[in-house]
């Protein structure tokens, strides 16, 4: 027997096992469904954060504080803008 549950179940069923093992979001904020976020960190502790646009659209993804962003040489604060395909690789 099998059965696929809506995509809720799935969202707080994972969030609940991710959470107590200890996981938490990368971001605090909840991005685009086309927004893929992921982190890499160093050995001593420095952290880079890559926003990666995966469609042909412009968009938006708040910020839950400022971040240095090393690929475009600037400080976002409040939200970044990732061009269609763009990529943002944020210090924080």
């Amino acid at each position: 027997m099998a059965a696929f549950a809506e995509e809720r179940f799935y969202h707080d069923f994972l969030g609940a096992r991710l959470g107590a093992v200890g996981a938490s979001r990368i971001l605090d904020t909840t991005v685009p469904e086309t927004v893929e976020v992921v982190e890499r960190r160093a050995p001593d502790g420095r952290r880079l954060v890559f926003l990666l646009n995966c469609s042909g659209n412009s968009v938006a993804v708040p910020l839950p504080r400022p971040y240095e962003d090393v690929w475009h040489n600037e400080t976002v604060r409040s939200e970044v803008r990732l061009k269609p395909w763009g990529v943002r690789v944020l210090r924080g």
